[in-house]
């Protein structure tokens, strides 16, 4: 067999092997890490009570408070029927015996089902400007925010991963269109974005499946874009 004939077969089998390699690329979503703000807020009903001194604030019951990492001293938006909101800070955690005069004001005014009889903590949040066009007993719901972080590198949630050896994403070249496994820090998640304090930096590319329970990625293989996240 002559020279060109082998150079035709190593060709043929070359593209037979890209074929291969494309027909198995599993699709996936790409997304580019960018610098931005992330929050952790946890969202609550309440109920606008008038203090002593003749000021408004917002109260809420909330059995899981620990859970929910509500502490005094946090920053806090008030938001009113008609969507008109209003700075506040957590000033107070009381516990409260269930069933109690001021839960059970706090319940009755609320739609049904929203807390338990459990619910024995009272949480207060008192703006930090005054409020007017709100009445006692109207009702508002009031965002605490947890945790928060301006400047952060964030990516989608979706695309971080964990394994016995801690979170992961899977990094994407466009070059080689194939994705390499990169264990990272996570910081801030709220569901939606994380943040990623160590191990990618502006710009990297990381890729995760269109469906997480379907697919299975591993380490050097090809993939298929199917959409870029922004």
């Amino acid at each position: 067999m002559g020279e060109i004939g082998v150079l035709i077969i190593l060709a043929a089998v070359f593209s037979l092997k890209s074929f291969i390699d494309t027909k198995k690329a599993p699709d996936v979503m790409l997304s580019t890490a960018q610098t931005g703000e992330i929050s952790v807020s946890h969202l609550s009903h309440a109920l606008m009570l008038l203090s002593d001194t003749g000021s408004l604030y917002a109260a809420f019951v909330d059995n899981d408070f620990d859970l929910h990492s509500i502490e005094n001293g946090l920053s806090a938006i008030i938001t009113s029927a008609d969507e008109r909101q209003f700075v506040a800070h957590i000033q107070a955690i009381r516990s409260e015996e269930p069933g109690s005069e001021i839960t059970s004001r706090i319940q009755a005014m609320l739609p049904n089902g929203i807390y338990s009889s459990a619910s024995n903590y009272v949480i207060y949040a008192v703006p930090t400007q005054s409020i007017t066009g709100m009445n006692e007993n109207d009702t508002v719901t009031v965002e605490t925010v947890i945790d928060y972080a301006t400047n952060a590198l964030i990516i989608p949630s979706a695309a971080l991963f964990s394994d016995e050896n801690g979170d992961f994403v899977w990094k994407y070249s466009s070059l080689t269109k194939r994705i390499k496994k990169v264990y990272v820090t996570a910081g801030i998640n709220n569901g939606a974005n994380v943040q990623i304090t160590e191990g990618l930096k502006k710009n990297d590319s990381v890729v995760y499946p269109e469906n997480i329970e379907a697919a299975t990625l591993s380490d050097n293989q090809k993939v298929n874009i199917l959409q870029n996240i922004q």
